[in-house]
């Protein structure tokens, strides 16, 4: 048995498939399973893959009917047979070093989760924007949620963990969803006893292309699915009293965080009239807390003073003062 099953759900990715596949080939920990997963490819990604497999035994190759990024995973997991999960995006790639680094530090702690950092890079390699785990919980060599509970709001990515598989034994990610990662990952820590955050560390490149689901410009589906997620999650650690109290700070951040500020920000950048959904997202969010209860929760005061104006901004409706700002930083990047 491998000691670490990478998923990496492949679809319509010819152009990126290569080098994604290639970086995981060139781990440094050799005794690895690779399962792409090819969701329905309508272009050569399949065949790709095919080839790939041919080539290193280490690789299987699993073709489905479409059924999305959630699906193809779950696919994936079930296909796993090593203790540990990573799952990689196939137009993203890692450093060579990802696998070992991560697996040494679960074995030492005997933990059930490994985070990490990544980068987000354009095609010449520039990086636009790296994340580094909360501080807080990378000073602790090993911790489990009820210890701290700030770890629910590590970045909701799947591809910058490493997973214990048994986690999923209940947990499946939703199939033909966006924002799968946010609906799925926090409900994994309530299960994890252990979880290590590696401090400094960004083996992950998040490639940015202009056709990714996260830079569509479709505001109304951003608004919506946004919504449907934090709902989601919100519910979900609604339904046991004693687990919601005891990180209710953090949900209600989770919240206002990723239902609020950040697609409020996304939504900033797209093209056409934004202000009625931007709307929708202030109106949701007011329904749920109130101003005080915004402006005074903990994690608020932790905002960089850059987001904190934004924040500010934002809930006064300022949109085009911010407008603004975005116009001029531009400007003076040029």
């Amino acid at each position: 048995m491998s000691k670490v099953s990478i998923i990496v759900p492949v679809y319509n990715v010819k152009q990126y498939l290569p080098k994604c596949i290639e970086s995981i080939q060139s781990q440094t920990e050799r005794d690895i399973e690779i399962i792409l997963v090819d969701d329905g490819s309508t272009d050569e990604s399949g065949a790709i893959c095919d080839c790939y497999a041919k080539e290193d035994s280490r690789i299987s190759v699993i073709h489905q009917e479409n059924g999305g990024l959630g699906a193809a995973r779950n696919t994936g997991i079930s296909a796993a047979t090593a203790e540990y999960l990573l799952f990689i995006d196939s137009d993203d790639y890692v450093t060579a070093d990802l696998v070992e680094k991560t697996y040494s530090a679960a074995v030492a702690n005997a933990a059930d989760m490994v985070v990490f950092g990544y980068q987000r890079v354009f095609e010449n390699g520039e990086v636009d924007y790296a994340y580094d785990p909360p501080a807080s919980a990378a000073e602790k060599s090993a911790c489990a949620l009820s210890e701290n509970p700030e770890l629910l709001l590590v970045a909701p990515s799947a591809c910058n963990k490493l997973f214990k598989k048994s986690l999923f034994k209940d947990i499946q990610f939703p199939p033909r969803a966006w924002y799968e990662d946010l609906q799925t990952i926090p409900k994994l820590y309530p299960k994890a006893n252990k979880i290590v955050c590696l401090h400094n560390y960004y083996p992950y490149k998040y490639f940015l292309r202009d056709n990714s689901i996260m830079h569509n410009g479709d505001a109304e589906k951003t608004v919506t699915r946004r919504i449907e997620a934090v709902d989601a999650i919100f519910a979900y650690f609604r339904a046991d009293d004693a687990l919601f109290s005891q990180c209710a700070e953090e949900l209600k951040w989770l919240y206002m965080y990723h239902g609020y500020f950040l697609p409020a920000r996304e939504i900033m950048n797209f093209k056409g009239n934004t202000k009625p959904y931007l709307t929708v997202l202030y109106t949701n969010l007011m329904q749920k807390f109130s101003m005080c209860e915004i402006q005074n929760n903990r994690y608020y005061a932790q905002l960089s003073n850059r987001e904190k104006l934004i924040f500010r901004l934002l809930l006064s409706n300022q949109y085009y003062v911010i407008k603004g700002f975005v116009l001029l930083n531009r400007l003076l990047k040029k």
